[in-house]
């Protein structure tokens, strides 16, 4: 048996779930390299908003000499796609 799901995830469950991997998750192997803003956003959580926003972003480093030692752009694209 095949069953397919469809799930509407709205911004603020995205964004919820990025600051429980960046504030308590993920800290002990991830790390943001940098932020992406061209449009020079005005943010007040810029590792749980930018990723959301277009052109927006952030840099992601396992910084353990893994394979994304040298960062991975997060983005809205890239969340879309994980999601997919």
């Amino acid at each position: 048996m095949k069953v397919t799901v469809t799930h509407d995830i709205d911004n603020e469950r995205i964004e919820d779930l990025l600051v429980g991997a960046f504030e308590g998750g993920s800290g002990y192997w991830a790390s943001i390299k940098e932020y992406v803003n061209p449009n020079d956003a005005k943010v007040v959580y810029p590792h749980s908003q930018l990723p959301l926003m277009d052109g927006c972003g952030i840099i992601v480093s396992d910084g353990e000499g893994g394979e994304i030692e040298e960062g991975k752009l997060l983005n809205r694209e890239a969340i879309e796609n994980g999601l997919r």
